[in-house]
């Protein structure tokens, strides 16, 4: 499906915490905490880069619209979606087929480039950032053994390692990042993580 042009001139920056601004009398912002926030400008760039190349490949009005870019911030500017309610506080949650569908389009319409992190990457990467958890709260140690930690990134990474189609991946496909865009749009994905690997890797927080 190819995406129609914007109902509405209002749109969102996506960046690395930084103050939110009115940019005109018909746009407006959102702040986001960007995942390399905290990592230096050469890191956020580097980040936000793949984020606008996948939102750019899916061609579907289940995703946003890129547009601009500012790599220095590390911000992003996409559409904004209407209602544009997340799943994660819906009242209702929609049917088995509609999440079905949006996992079928985005997987069909992106393009699997070897640019994008495999989805083992992925999974490292989710371990290693909330392994820190550990040092900021030292009583989770009790609440979870590391010993126990450090075995569901091994199960994890065994799964992530499994031979299987490979496709692009929205990478964090949770109910917070799916959005109501009405009766036209359906549900429309935002904020990914890309990366490449199995298909059922984008289903796992939504089905669970």
């Amino acid at each position: 499906m190819e995406r129609g042009p914007s109902a509405s001139t209002t749109c969102h920056i996506r960046g690395p915490d930084r103050p939110a601004a009115t940019l005109d009398k018909q746009i407006t912002t959102q702040r986001h905490r960007s995942r390399a926030a905290d990592q230096g400008r050469d890191t956020v760039g580097a980040w936000v880069r793949p984020f606008r190349a996948a939102l750019k490949a899916w061609q579907t009005v289940h995703t946003p619209a890129v547009m601009a870019l500012d790599e220095q911030l590390g911000a992003l500017l996409i559409e904004a979606i209407h209602p544009g309610t997340p799943l994660v506080v819906s009242s209702t949650y929609p049917p088995a087929q509609h999440i079905a569908e949006l996992l079928s389009i985005l997987h069909a319409s992106g393009v699997p480039d070897s640019s994008y992190p495999t989805v083992e990457q992925r999974v490292g990467n989710l371990f290693d950032s909330s392994a820190k958890l550990y040092q900021r709260h030292p009583q989770l140690i009790t609440l979870i053994p590391p010993e126990i930690y450090e075995r569901g990134r091994r199960l994890a990474t065994g799964l992530a390692q499994h031979d299987g189609p490979i496709v692009l991946l929205h990478g964090d496909l949770t109910p917070g990042n799916i959005l109501d865009g009405g009766a036209e749009r359906g549900l429309v994905a935002i904020d990914p993580a890309p990366c490449l690997g199995d298909p059922a890797f984008d289903a796992v927080d939504l089905m669970m």
